[in-house]
């Protein structure tokens, strides 16, 4: 199990089995790490409530300071690993919790693959269109797998044409959903970049600011979601587009 930033757990117990296993103020996801190492029982009927952002830009904060700490602890995810005293030692966690951690690696660089295979598409790339569509493709296919699951999963106690009027709706916010996240693409791979270097620098050279993140709860400023902050802190995807469009612009035809 994976523990997720709430839970109960025995103090001593939890102490005992951590004890001298980190090097100190370097783990920013340690409730992940900390699953890895002493697993998690199952809890069936407690239900745990957590405020959702209230904003895309809160949103991406979050993500943001969530890839920070995957890449502090991508070490884990090799044979050997630093202890307290910064010496290697020997991994202890399973090849699963291993897989864990490689995935979120796997994930935050999606966006940049992405992003960077429609550049490449556009600009060096022969056929655009296809390269558009596949990306797109990639995006959208596991999207429509899940839909189609779930339009022959009908549960038992739902009339047909209840369970149509929930699947049309559903279909609906997935497919806006789905042009959002097209659409804010080359922000989401800007904001990974960036998370994904200033850690390395960290942990690398400055060694510096490693636990730095910004609570959940703390109040966002009612300018952060203005048209004109959007348009500030979103000026990735009409900077490359702006920039493709000039490059096309000035190719010589044959």
């Amino acid at each position: 199990g994976s523990f997720i930033g709430k839970g109960i757990y025995d103090v001593d117990i939890f102490e005992k089995a951590l004890n001298n296993r980190f090097p100190e103020n370097r783990i920013l996801s340690h409730d992940l790490l900390e699953g890895c190492y002493i697993r998690s029982g199952l809890l069936s009927d407690v239900e745990i409530f957590e405020k959702y952002p209230l904003s895309y830009h809160k949103d991406m904060k979050r993500r943001s300071r969530w890839i920070r700490g995957d890449w502090q602890i991508f070490l884990w995810f090799l044979p050997f690993v630093p202890g307290a005293d910064r010496r290697l030692q020997k991994n202890p966690i399973s090849a699963l919790s291993c897989w864990k951690i490689f995935d979120n690696i796997r994930r935050s660089l999606v966006p940049i693959a992405l992003t960077l295979l429609i550049i490449l598409g556009w600009s060096l790339l022969k056929d655009p269109l296809f390269w558009t569509i596949a990306v797109s493709g990639i995006i959208t296919f596991p999207i429509f797998i899940t839909l189609t699951w779930d339009a022959l999963r009908k549960p038992e106690d739902i009339i047909l044409s209840h369970h149509i009027n929930i699947l049309l709706r559903t279909t609906g916010n997935v497919a806006v959903q789905t042009l959002f996240s097209l659409i804010c693409l080359p922000y989401e791979a800007f904001v990974n970049l960036v998370a994904i270097i200033r850690t390395n620098w960290r942990m690398v050279i400055s060694h510096k600011h490693l636990l730095e993140w910004e609570p959940s709860d703390k109040v966002e400023n009612a300018n952060q979601n203005s048209l004109v902050a959007s348009y500030s802190a979103m000026w990735t995807a009409p900077f490359i587009s702006f920039a493709i469009f000039i490059y096309l612009f000035m190719l010589p035809t044959y």
